[in-house]
């Protein structure tokens, strides 16, 4: 059987314990309190006797205070939390709207700042790739040699081989004339291999770049219209520009061992070479 007289000591020991604790008045609390502060407690052989069902009140009452207070010491920790991570949520949407209102400052500004164009590799196209390959293909199919190793492949010949080399006519050596009727020119030319290699100019090919034979030439030169010997004059003056042009190619012919000078047989731009007109 329950000893009540035994437990009354611990009774008033709890709800000493609790007017301890630190919490949130209420009315009820406070009615309790002054209620609690009136009553003397004793114990020992003076604790007054007390009936087992008002024992067990007692110590449900007690029990159900102890609850209560200890739920509105966590309601009112939490309500204090709740407050504190409001505070901090209002800050930090403070702070957010304070950003977002220097952001939209910025981006009403930027309409002034020009932004740098960014380049872009430039892709060709897939047909002028295939053209340069046909410029290239057309390119080897010229077949064009050096100087050097066009006099060197002479010495392995017999008669003459014309060979098509990309040089430049340096200087004009024996200046234009008719020779027995025929357009003569020495001239000396070069290339990246040899610095001077002399050559003659055929008449077939200066009567092209003139634009007159030498018959017409002689004609010219003996008639008493001014207009036409300026003009003889001028086609003259136009052989050597021709030749000293930097994207020519040479058809010359070459001779075995060296007996004869190289003769140019024709020229022509590398854009007639390659057809690109």
């Amino acid at each position: 059987m329950l000893d009540i007289n035994g437990l009354m000591p611990y009774l008033f020991r709890v709800k000493k314990k609790k007017q301890t604790k630190p919490h949130i008045h209420s009315s009820n609390s406070a009615q309790r309190d002054s209620n609690s502060s009136s009553e003397k407690p004793c114990g020992g052989a003076n604790m007054p006797k007390v009936s087992s069902k008002e024992a067990s009140n007692l110590l449900e009452g007690t029990m159900t205070l102890d609850v209560a207070d200890n739920r509105r010491s966590r309601l009112s920790s939490n309500a204090i939390l709740i407050g504190d991570e409001a505070k901090q949520g209002k800050q930090i949407e403070e702070f957010v709207d304070e950003d977002s209102d220097s952001e939209c400052q910025v981006v009403g500004t930027s309409s002034s700042v020009t932004t740098p164009p960014a380049y872009a590799t430039q892709i060709l196209p897939q047909t002028s790739q295939a053209a340069e390959d046909a410029l290239i293909a057309k390119f080897r199919a010229l077949n064009v040699v050096r100087l050097a190793e066009a006099c060197r492949l002479m010495r392995f010949t017999v008669g003459s081989c014309r060979k098509i080399v990309q040089g430049i006519v340096v200087d004009i050596v024996g200046s234009l004339r008719i020779v027995d009727g025929m357009w003569t020119m020495k001239v000396t030319v070069q290339d990246e291999s040899i610095d001077k290699l002399m050559c003659l100019v055929d008449n077939r090919l200066l009567t092209s770049l003139i634009g007159l034979t030498p018959k017409e030439a002689m004609e010219i030169r003996s008639s008493s219209d001014v207009g036409r010997r300026q003009d003889g004059q001028r086609r003259l003056a136009a052989v050597e520009a021709q030749l000293k042009r930097l994207d020519l190619l040479l058809e010359l012919e070459l001779f075995s061992s060296g007996r004869a000078d190289p003769i140019i047989r024709s020229i022509q731009t590398l854009v007639q070479a390659l057809d690109v007109l």
